[in-house]
């Protein structure tokens, strides 16, 4: 469920009634409250997803780098190699052959479809669940099968929906305009970060669409679960997001400038496993830990370049375990030969409201070892939350443990300069005119 933070599925008990059917999958299985992505968008997220490795080994979205290069593992590729069919379905632009993230699939489509790059002209929109459904009826396989669905609703531009609950006295028509002009289509004046944040009307209205959206995807979600038990045969179910969205939070709207819980903390939910009670789970875990639990799951091999760990399937006291970091690269990306591409100009559009304080310039890294949490600025001091009392990262602590705020920093440190080195290793391969395009379409780039 693409940009879908953890606090908007009504499973985790603080959004009202947004997910009834994820919620009823969350119940019958394990619902884990402290999964992380490792970046706030799309493609690090789905390439570490994918291959159970942190951007310092997959290197996209490292300087400007926008594809999955050859040669990784994917968890298709094992499952395929394992005698599964595999399947893909993307309601995202940029989750497509165009930056590698099919790698692996027999089928997957949407990566050559004209009009996933206008994803919001209904008429033209492609239908996932339409999709699924055919692939079924034309399904004479009788393989294990291994589907991926990217469901798109909640990313903005907002639409309307008939189920979306709006502040009273707003009109429809109101919210519409609202909608369609934020947060990453920030060329409108009530778009902006900073000094220039939306009030808070025009921002609970922004929050009301999007809660519909996630309800929108989460409908999406019950139809095709549905068509896959009417299949029949044992089915295991894995629910998560790629990043979340900020709504007003700490002055910002979207996912850029931030490592902050509310585009890192994402819903996971793992439905069907046989022999294992329900629960939740409140050990910290990453997408990369996703990869090599399906397979253990599935009988299959994981390859020994992983670096993911199996899902704890009970519930555990949370101890600081393996550190989840991730990263912010505010760097240019790199088009290829007779492509303009403005993101500069569109960044600082954005930041034409900001001040040094804000901390929305330069790269941007954070670590949580549990129950703390660093965030490491490139041109202002880092930051320090205590996550079993601070979960809204609002009161910085670091004058409280310097050594932990030194401790945690080094270990940053470290590893942005294994970034550093994945950035030179991939000599900055210019985007694809497919990529720039559904960017553009986005509202990432000019």
């Amino acid at each position: 469920m693409d940009t879908t933070r953890m606090d908007a599925v009504s499973a985790y008990g603080i959004a009202e009634d947004t997910t009834p059917h994820l919620d009823s999958l969350a119940a019958q299985g394990l619902l884990y409250r402290w999964a992380q992505a490792p970046a706030p968008w799309t493609l690090p997220s789905h390439a570490t997803l994918f291959t159970s490795l942190g951007p310092e080994r997959h290197g996209v979205g490292v300087a400007g780098h926008m594809a999955l290069a050859e040669g990784h593992s994917t968890l298709a590729a094992q499952l395929r190699a394992a005698g599964y069919e595999t399947i893909g379905f993307s309601e995202n632009p940029l989750v497509m052959a165009g930056t590698g993230l099919a790698a692996g699939f027999e089928h997957f489509e949407g990566e050559s479809d004209a009009s996933m790059l206008r994803v919001r002209e209904a008429e033209l929109r492609f239908d996932v669940v339409l999709a699924v459904r055919r692939w079924l009826e034309q399904r004479s396989d009788e393989r294990p099968f291994f589907l991926f669905v990217n469901l798109f609703d909640p990313h903005d531009p907002y639409e309307l929906q008939e189920h979306t609950e709006l502040p009273p006295g707003v009109a429809p028509s109101e919210a519409e305009v609202l909608g369609r002009g934020a947060p990453s289509q920030a060329v409108a004046e009530f778009a902006g970060i900073c000094d220039r944040i939306p009030q808070r009307p025009e921002l609970e209205v922004l929050r009301g669409l999007y809660l519909g959206e996630v309800r929108s995807a989460d409908e999406k979600l019950g139809r095709i679960h549905r068509l896959l038990e009417k299949a029949g045969g044992p089915l295991l179910t894995v629910v998560t997001a790629d990043h979340g969205e900020h709504l007003g939070e700490h002055r910002l709207l979207g996912h850029e400038f931030s490592l902050r819980g509310e585009v890192l903390r994402v819903p996971l939910v793992v439905h069907g496993l046989e022999g294992v009670a329900p629960g939740e789970i409140d050990a910290p875990v990453g997408l990369r830990d996703i990869a090599p639990s399906i397979a253990r799951w599935t009988g299959v091999e994981a390859p020994e370049a992983w670096s993911g760990r199996t899902l704890p399937t009970t519930s555990t006291e949370v101890t600081e375990g393996p550190a989840l970091r991730a990263f912010y690269a505010d760097a240019p990306l790199v088009a290829p030969e007779g492509f303009s591409v403005d993101h500069a100009s569109q960044t600082e559009r954005r930041r034409r409201g900001c001040r040094e304080q804000d901390r929305v310039f330069g790269e941007i890294l954070s670590i949580v070892r549990f129950p703390f949490k660093l965030i490491r600025y490139a041109e202002a001091a880092p930051q320090l939350y205590d996550l079993r009392w601070d979960v809204r990262e609002q009161s910085d602590v670091s004058p409280y443990h310097p050594e932990r705020v030194e401790a945690l920093d080094a270990e940053l440190a470290l590893w942005g300069q294994e970034l550093e080195a994945a950035a030179a290793g991939q000599l900055a391969e210019p985007a694809s005119a497919e990529t720039l395009e559904a960017l553009r379409a986005l509202g990432y780039v000019e």
